[in-house]
């Protein structure tokens, strides 16, 4: 499924996003999979209880959108990294980045009506997730999906 061409669909939006979401988590480290759970759960914070509405608007193909943002992710971390605002540690669980001091400096720059929206939901999803496991908040995506499916 192609998704409709925006400024919430695109490698840059997504890359913003990911350093937000760095920036702004309990995590030093994290991996792209946790960033784009966080991300998604930021976004989608109505779908699981944290607020009242969701940032990008509801959507009956909210969680069809899931294996999309991957791939956007992964475009945008390697922008990210190439531009010295995030860095990248090999570690037993895998690769983990981390946001650099000029990655803060930016985030710190942002200010439009968006990234401060973007601030709160991610504050509450870092709460939200703390103490869950990757694989509890993919199942979790996972059950959320295949209930929607059925509800259209």
């Amino acid at each position: 499924m192609k998704m409709i061409n925006s400024i919430f669909n695109t490698t840059f939006e997504t890359s913003i996003r990911l350093l937000l979401n760095l920036y702004l988590s309990n995590k030093k480290h994290q991996t792209l999979e946790e960033l784009i759970i966080s991300d998604f759960i930021t976004i989608r914070s109505n779908e699981f209880g944290l607020s009242d509405s969701n940032l990008h608007g509801m959507n009956d193909f909210a969680f069809s959108e899931f294996p999309r943002r991957r791939e956007l992710a992964k475009e945008a971390i390697k922008r990210l990294v190439l531009k010295k605002l995030v860095e990248v540690k090999a570690s037993n669980g895998g690769l983990k980045y981390s946001i650099t001091d000029s990655g803060v400096s930016v985030c710190k720059s942002f200010s439009s009506d968006y990234a401060k929206e973007y601030k709160y939901y991610s504050k509450k999803t870092n709460s939200f997730i703390e103490n869950k496991e990757e694989i509890e908040l993919l199942e979790m995506i996972t059950t959320k999906a295949t209930v929607a499916l059925r509800e259209e």
